[in-house]
């Protein structure tokens, strides 16, 4: 069969007009189309013969009865010269054009709350099929599409035809995601579930749940624990159980694999809170160096706790031991290496060193392990803002502010991001926010003093850089730098408004001097 654009090859059906190629793959090629009525549609075309077809022409009529938000609708099918066409829904694209396109991001895979939100739709749909007595048996990523921000499953019920198409038997793509039990020719409620649970694996880490050739991947399916220690122990027990090799050990569908997976990324955001909680109440009722104490207690008893070594090398770190927090951070990402905030603190304290590749290094890999974590785009900012990357600077500040529009530190250093770019406008516009949010942020202050200094404005400039001496008396020599001039240029009533600070009081004493010398 010819497909070219302009082509009608919809036998019987002239109002189906080819419009571009979409893709092509094991089971045939994809075109988008114009249908009656000049509605698009998606046309697969999939080589198939005449024996096949006539066996699976009532389970398609099936699949065309059934409607779900969830699930992508059919919209007709026939058969033509060995090829069986299908008219579908349009859809923008895959989930496994979005695994490629996080992958082109540097990312391991989808973000954890994009892709749960992904795989519930997914669930719902599956589940929807499930309750009709149908079973999916093609679950992959390339068979969960996006419209908008939603996903539809597609190819449901034409697992059963395309297993015997030549095409089907010539790769292990669609191995990679079978159920044991369907190895063995048996089929089961909870068989699309394991799927699920393959294809989320796949895009949450970027890496398939068995590799190698057909029969080492079925291999993996039937006989070996898959290995998936690095994800959190939570969220690893949960997609653990639907994997089980044995069905009625999975979850009870599909919906509720995803709800567990839901449960266990808030259980795992909460107890980083509770952590951080405990942790900063120990440090303010106690010496620093009792908790660490404390904490080298708790390591002596237990040297393979992640968390704890995290524990000690925050109170470090908090005591500015930037050495020994390393140390502790080495062993927590060691031990494990899925968790972003371990590697956020090393950054840190790489950063506190001055080893800004190092620090840069850590901070886009907690980036990567958690998009969705703002403080490590902040300390990456400030890294390239040390090294004189503004633009850098600037995107990862304003990346950071997404993520947390209350971070007030990074609007701070945004602002002095575009000072550096000479930008005074957006460098006030952003240091006014960051001093909302923080108003006594001495340093917010005193970059806006510079900046308007740089305008021009002094008045402005010396009250704040006169604020900025009252709430951290040690920018005092910073400070002074400008306010010495900026006494002589300022007005007699901002000159007032100064007097209860030290600025004024110091700067007339030393020139009341001068003029009696």
């Amino acid at each position: 069969m010819m497909l070219q654009p302009g082509s009608r090859p919809v036998p019987d059906s002239p109002d189906y007009v080819l419009v571009r190629k979409l893709g092509a793959g094991a089971f045939g090629e994809v075109w988008q189309a114009r249908g009656p009525g000049g509605l698009e549609v998606a046309l697969k075309f999939i080589p198939l013969n005449a024996n096949v077809f006539a066996a699976e022409s009532r389970s398609l009529a099936v699949m065309k009865s059934i409607r779900h938000p969830n699930l992508v609708s059919l919209f007709g099918a026939w058969h033509k010269d060995n090829w069986l066409i299908l008219a579908m829904e349009l859809c923008d694209r895959s989930l496994q054009d979005r695994l490629a396109e996080a992958i082109g991001q540097g990312l391991p895979g989808i973000p954890l709350s994009e892709l749960l939100g992904y795989m519930d739709d997914a669930a719902t749909g599956l589940d929807a099929l499930n309750a009709k007595q149908v079973q999916h048996r093609d679950v992959k990523p390339a068979n969960l599409l996006l419209l908008a921000s939603g996903v539809k499953v597609a190819d449901f019920g034409l697992a059963k035809a395309l297993e015997q198409t030549v095409a089907s038997n010539s790769g292990a793509g669609t191995i990679a995601y079978v159920a044991p039990e369907c190895f063995k020719g048996q089929l089961t409620q909870q068989s699309d579930q394991y799927s699920l649970a393959v294809a989320y694996y796949h895009l949450r880490t970027g890496h398939l749940l068995f590799k190698g050739d057909q029969a080492q991947v079925m291999y993996g399916h039937l006989e070996l624990l898959p290995d998936i220690s690095h994800l959190p122990p939570a969220e690893g027990a949960v997609l653990g159980r639907a994997l089980s090799k044995e069905p009625a050990k999975r979850w009870s569908s599909c919906k509720a694999l995803v709800n567990e997976l839901i449960r266990a990324k808030a259980q795992v955001e909460e107890q980083r809170r509770l952590d951080q909680a405990w942790l900063q109440s120990l440090l303010k009722k106690k010496e620093h160096h009792e908790v660490i104490q404390l904490l080298s207690e708790a390591i002596r008893l237990d040297r393979k706790n992640a968390r704890t070594h995290y524990n000690r090398g925050f109170a470090w770190l908090e005591k500015s031991e930037n050495d020994k927090a390393i140390y502790d951070f080495d062993e927590a990402i060691k031990l494990d290496p899925s968790d972003a905030r371990y590697f956020h603190e090393r950054g840190v304290a790489w950063s506190n060193k001055n080893v800004h590749d190092k620090g840069l290094a850590d901070f886009s890999a907690a980036i990567r392990l958690d998009p969705e974590f703002a403080a490590p785009y902040y300390g990456r900012g400030l890294a390239w803002l040390t090294k004189g990357e503004a633009d850098k600077a600037i995107k990862d500040f304003d990346a950071a502010i997404r993520l947390n529009p209350q971070f007030a530190d990074a609007y701070i250093s945004f602002g002095r991001a575009w000072l550096d770019k000479k930008d005074y406008d957006k460098a006030i516009e952003n240091l006014d926010e960051g001093i909302w949010l923080d108003p006594k942020n001495a340093y917010a202050h005193f970059y806006r003093g510079v900046v308007f200094w740089n305008k021009k404005d002094y008045d402005k400039a010396t009250l704040d850089f006169d604020k900025s001496v009252r709430l951290d008396p040690e920018l005092w020599e910073d400070a002074w730098f400008y306010l010495e001039w900026l006494f002589f240029q300022c007005s007699e009533e901002t000159r007032r408004r100064c007097e209860g600070g030290g600025p004024l009081r110091w700067w007339r004493l030393l020139h009341e001097e001068t003029e009696e010398d």
